[in-house]
């Protein structure tokens, strides 16, 4: 996990760099309200 949130990192230092940072930001936020919904699911 350690790893895997480190590569994260430096991926992020890189869209920075690239100015992609928002549109990633964006997609991640609705990435992981999709799965909130999904988790919701589940459970009912």
């Amino acid at each position: 996990m350690q790893a895997k949130h480190y590569y994260l990192s430096k991926e992020l230092k890189y869209l920075k760099k690239k100015g992609y940072f928002g549109v990633f930001q964006r997609f991640m936020y609705q990435h992981s309200e999709m799965q909130a919904k999904h988790i919701i699911c589940l459970k009912n």
